[in-house]
């Protein structure tokens, strides 16, 4: 019997920094014209081809933190950088996946993933290989044809990933993009995520409520604090994949590690 992989508490060996958020507070005004404090003095590095787990009760500010990562939103107080440079709006470098697809339904499966080449005015033959790369990385390359409606919501996320994917992102932005699959689909997407993070070493920042997911996915895992959302507890987890993610959810450790960080968002509601 093949002995199951082990949980390793030691981080990583620090990366060149991608993102780094500096005492940033994020107020928004109600529709009743009530002022609301999202954020409150969050700060946060994120290293290069790191795997960031964010989970916290609804409300806490998750979503909103990655929303103004990818440029949709910006600060009230503090500063966010990106590679180097002050974020002043969305761009390409920066791919969102969000809980729904959001797919063009008249466009087939191809054209949904070729869509953001496409609008960047790029040539055909320099991103057409490309689009079938990411579309069999996915899985996908028999449906290429198909429309969204034809797609089942795991196949229609996988079309989203490819997507987000194939403009060469240097930071995958996810919000929650399994939140709406039951639970078998969304365990298959979870392994074959971490297949894609294995192969194309690309920085993702993945929001969830779940911790076992957060545990199961991340190479770290941070915990906010309800309204306004803070950095609560973070820590660093590593799994030893050796090539077969299925076999994370049966380590030693594994368990403990999810009770732990389960118990640290219980606190957190009390602190």
């Amino acid at each position: 019997m093949t002995k199951p992989a082990e949980i390793s508490a030691t981080p990583q060996p620090s990366l060149d920094i991608v993102v780094e958020i500096s005492h940033v507070t994020y107020d928004y005004v109600t529709d009743k014209g009530s002022e609301v404090r999202a954020l409150e003095d969050v700060s946060l590095s994120i290293e290069r081809q790191e795997f960031l787990c964010i989970v916290g009760a609804s409300g806490c500010g998750k979503t909103t933190l990655l929303q103004l990562i990818a440029g949709y939103l910006f600060p009230t107080k503090g500063r966010i950088k990106f590679e180097n440079e002050e974020i002043k709006g969305p761009d390409w470098t920066r791919g969102v996946v969000f809980q729904q697809p959001n797919l063009y339904p008249w466009l087939s499966v191809e054209d949904n993933v070729s869509f953001g080449p496409r609008m960047r005015g790029l040539d055909r033959r320099d991103y057409q290989e490309k689009v079938y790369h990411f579309i069999d990385l996915v899985g996908l390359s028999e449906f290429r044809r198909h429309a969204p409606y034809q797609l089942s919501g795991g196949m229609q996320q996988r079309v989203a990933i490819a997507r987000a994917l194939v403009n060469d992102p240097h930071l995958l932005l996810m919000d929650e993009p399994f939140g709406a699959l039951d639970q078998i689909t969304r365990e298959r997407l979870q392994d074959e995520l971490l297949k894609i993070f294995d192969k194309t070493k690309i920085t993702v920042v993945f929001i969830t409520h779940s911790v076992e997911e957060a545990v199961f996915l991340g190479s770290r895992v941070i915990v906010m604090s309800p309204r306004p959302g803070r950095i609560f507890y973070e820590r660093g987890t590593r799994l030893n994949r050796a090539g077969v993610p299925e076999r994370n959810r049966l380590a030693p450790g594994y368990t403990a590690l999810r009770e732990e960080i389960t118990n640290q968002l219980y606190q957190s509601f009390s602190d």
